[in-house]
């Protein structure tokens, strides 16, 4: 195989714009040429998968290939669906949160996500960047700033400190668990002046080390004060005057004007802020690794398809719900974003095969404007053609 890992090398090297490898059938076979290639290019790599779970299993096995000191960061796409009323599961929020403030601190060798994670709109980059704080001893930072910007960006105010994602104030103490950290920090204000910084044990709360500074992560993407709540309620009311959402929008509106935030929330605060970057805005100077193009596309045309027949079912029964275009790229929008990147495309059985199902899906299109298929045995949506054969590629046979 190093020949043919040579051979891959050379084309990065060159400069290839989309390179299509064929034959690597196992994650693991991937991983481990996606590691040499990151290792012996020196380039960074996101590897977008076709689901959460397969996402999971690349990270796993492309940490048991990377050097130490190489770092992989895992970009979830939330798995709950933004029009089901429901908020994102905690868990994801947090790891699609710190995910993006490393990114936007210029952190992540490579970067593992999803074709869901591709689409999502998130909050702009240098956003994410103001989302968090980097401390430093003798530095001037109000302490009601930090705890109002902690509870905006998704903490929980505890006393005392026993997990991630939570903290105290007493006095001129702070104590923080940041998701980053293996454990939470004491800090001392003297005034606004942070006096010192240090680690300490959640169990028995002594002190572990002195520390210089320290980074804390936000909880969330999407941060959310009481203003911003309130100033939805103003909005939301003219947005969705008709009187068919007259109960749905009482029920959210009594809660955002108190300053709270209700069930599903996060899906409809693009109201008032709306969602202005993409993944894509942190993945410059990247190559995209695409792990089984058309199963990538097939998830992505059933996402779009999903996403307007709920809005449209929404809105017929009179629940709030945002237009897929405030939540999601558009086709037109992730195509021009995937034109912008170097691409390498993993295809089990190569171009060859993946351009007759190319041809089958133009035929597929075309019987269905004619009304010539049997409804519910081929699916009748407009193909995508995000990563067509048509684009001139090296193809490498592993």
């Amino acid at each position: 195989m190093d020949s043919e890992i040579g051979r891959l090398i050379k084309e990065v090297l060159g400069g290839a714009r989309v390179i299509s490898v064929s034959g690597l059938t196992s994650t693991s076979a991937k991983a481990y040429v996606l590691s040499r290639l990151s290792v012996e290019t020196g380039k960074r790599l996101v590897i977008v998968a076709d689901t959460n779970s397969e996402l999971e299993v690349w990270a796993a096995d492309l940490s048991y290939f990377i050097p130490d000191g190489t770092q992989v960061l895992s970009l979830p796409s939330f798995t709950t669906d933004p029009y089901s009323g429901a908020s994102p599961h905690a868990e994801t929020e947090e790891e699609r949160a710190l995910a993006l403030w490393r990114l936007a601190n210029g952190e992540g060798d490579i970067v593992v996500t999803s074709a869901r994670a591709l689409v999502q709109r998130t909050v702009a980059r240098d956003a994410i960047a103001k989302l968090g704080y980097v401390l430093k001893i003798d530095s001037d930072t109000a302490p009601e700033e930090i705890v109002n910007r902690l509870a905006a960006t998704g903490y929980v105010r505890e006393e005392p400190v026993f997990g991630p994602g939570q903290f105290s104030m007493r006095g001129g103490i702070m104590d923080i668990w940041s998701p980053d950290s293996e454990s939470p920090v004491r800090i001392e204000f003297f005034g606004d002046t942070i006096d010192s910084i240090r680690s300490f044990d959640p169990e028995t709360q002594l002190s572990t080390g002195q520390l210089k500074s320290v980074s804390v992560a936000p909880m969330r993407e999407l941060a959310a004060t009481p203003a911003d709540l309130k100033d939805w309620a103003f909005f939301a009311r003219e947005r969705f005057g008709d009187e068919k959402f007259s109960r749905s929008l009482r029920d959210k509106v009594e809660i955002a004007e108190d300053g709270e935030t209700f069930a599903g929330w996060e899906f409809l605060l693009p109201l008032v802020k709306p969602l202005g970057g993409t993944i894509f805005d942190h993945l410059q100077d990247r190559i995209l690794v695409i792990d089984e193009p058309a199963a990538i596309e097939a998830t992505l045309t059933q996402l779009y398809d999903h996403a307007e027949r709920s809005y449209a079912g929404n809105s017929e029964i009179g629940e709030l719900a945002l237009e897929s275009k405030e939540l999601f790229l558009t086709p037109s929008e992730l195509r021009t974003s995937l034109d912008e990147f170097r691409s390498l495309e993993l295809r089990g059985l190569g171009r060859t095969a993946a351009a007759v199902d190319e041809k089958f899906s133009v035929s597929v299109e075309g019987a269905a404007a004619n009304g010539t298929l049997a409804t519910g045995r081929v699916s009748a949506s407009t193909p995508l053609f995000l990563f067509s054969t048509a684009a001139k590629a090296a193809e490498k046979k592993k």
